[in-house]
């Protein structure tokens, strides 16, 4: 079902508090969508000029080529259309807030945020998945986690949207209380707290203190979910206002949602959670121990909402995945391939690694691993530490890539023989090369490594009927 926003052109610039440059002619005016990206945009759209690498100002006339109905302007900005709808703002960026926060009100969809190191995307699957069995959910797409994406994933949903779920990511601190001031989540949600982008935060108490922030964000009586699992959220936890409602999650049993008995399989983990019967086994269709954790957060969302435990166990076992996160896909030669190559941090690369070399198979087990980003100083020292997570009993073969990586390689060098373990510093053909020559049917290779690495072309390469250039 298509959503069917009707803003008028009056609407939209009295939401964003602009200056529409003739009310009488275009005011009434009717807007279907709103862009920021001409590649995206509708008929009947509103533009939204913003200011990145490029800006958005450049391409109003493309916007206009291609249908758009109307368009923000930086009222600083010279040369703004002449006889066409324009509502000129002091900033765009502000102002596409400003119209995410009227569409909010307008729709009154209860919002869930979900931060966090690691899981986040996940969770958010997961709690989708959940909550569509009684709502009608709409959740962020892709990776529109910041400070652009977010406004964009509220802008974007339909009109009819109950719930939407909402992931909110970090680069700098202070982007998740300025997100979570912004929208008011009913229930936030912080999965776990890692080294991602500790070269802004310098430690891991900064992170998790920027990350706990969402709380200030909640709602008058909003739900906080936390993991129980990490110290440094619960020493947070008592600051939090006192009327809003604290739960955990985690496999503490102090934790409200609890589990045990976790039983990891190729495409799917099998859990026990607490207080139910012994015989009350639980699955999702996901890969690893860790994903049972963002299960149990996905569970307190859905018990938030309301829902019955058969309502969430289905929609965990039927969640629908954003790709590139522990994804199994049919390789060359026969090999299976579990991609994770979109993300990585030290506490989701040591899970995966982990998570790989307990499971069965009958071939070789063969890891892939790239650099890790956004590290700062503190890089070499966690790529190093990396060693603790290669299982040299399981793991048959290590291809190591990335200048980072690097760091590994010295470690790994001098505990595995030569043909154990490979390292390629910029070379991915050369990577691609050595990986086609040594799969053999059977064989199971992780690839994993930050997006920015560009493992996933890698990926692409192994793959059955794929392809792709490398840098």
């Amino acid at each position: 079902m298509k959503k069917t926003i009707k803003w008028t052109v009056k609407e939209i610039a009295d939401a964003v508090h602009g200056t529409l440059n003739d009310v009488e002619k275009f005011g009434a005016i009717e807007i279907s969508s709103a862009h920021f990206d001409t590649r995206q945009l509708e008929a009947g759209a509103l533009f939204i000029p913003l200011k990145d690498k490029r800006d958005g100002h450049d391409f109003v006339a493309q916007a206009i080529e291609k249908g758009a109905a109307a368009t923000l302007w930086e009222g600083h900005v010279a040369g703004a259309p002449t006889d066409f709808p324009v509502i000129f703002v002091a900033d765009a960026h502000s102002a596409m807030n400003h119209l995410a926060q009227h569409y909010l009100k307008k729709t009154q969809a209860k919002v869930v945020a979900i931060t966090g190191s690691n899981g986040k995307t996940t969770t958010k699957d997961l709690a989708a998945s959940v909550l569509s069995q009684r709502f009608d959910v709409y959740k962020t797409q892709e990776n529109y986690n910041n400070q652009i994406g977010v406004p964009k994933t509220i802008l974007d949903m339909p009109i009819y949207t109950e719930i939407v779920v909402l992931e909110m990511g970090m680069d700098r601190p202070g982007e998740v209380e300025s997100l979570a001031s912004l929208f008011h989540p009913d229930v936030a949600v912080v999965t776990m707290i890692g080294e991602s982008h500790i070269e802004f935060f310098k430690t891991r108490e900064n992170i998790a203190k920027n990350k706990m922030a969402i709380a200030k964000g909640l709602r008058p009586y909003g739900i906080l979910l936390y993991l129980e699992d990490e110290p440094l959220l619960k020493a947070l936890s008592s600051q939090v206002a006192n009327t809003i409602t604290q739960r955990t999650f985690g496999f503490s049993p102090n934790a409200t949602f609890s589990a045990d008995q976790v039983e990891e399989f190729m495409h799917k983990t099998t859990f026990h959670l607490k207080g139910h019967a012994e015989e009350d086994e639980w699955e999702i269709p996901i890969p690893g121990r860790h994903n049972v954790s963002n299960a149990l957060a996905a569970i307190g969302i859905g018990r938030s909402f309301g829902l019955d435990w058969s309502e969430i166990k289905k929609g965990l076992a039927q969640v629908d995945l954003t790709k590139n996160r522990l994804e199994w896909l049919e390789g060359i030669n026969g090999v299976n391939i579990l991609n994770d190559a979109y993300n990585a941090s030290p506490t989701s690369m040591k899970a995966a690694l982990q998570y790989f070399a307990h499971l069965k198979g009958d071939g070789r087990k063969i890891a892939v691993i790239g650099d890790m980003r956004e590290l700062g100083e503190n890089s070499a020292a966690l790529h190093a530490a990396l060693a603790d997570s290669v299982d040299f009993a399981t793991f048959d073969i290590v291809y190591l890539y990335g200048t980072e990586m690097a760091s590994l390689y010295e470690v790994l060098s001098t505990q595995l023989p030569p043909q154990r373990v490979k390292y390629f510093a910029k070379d991915k053909m050369a990577l691609v090369s050595a990986l086609k020559a040594q799969l053999t049917e059977k064989d199971q290779v992780l690839i994993k490594s930050s997006f920015g690495t560009g493992l996933l072309s890698i990926v692409d390469d192994l793959r059955i009927g794929q392809g792709s250039s490398h840098d």
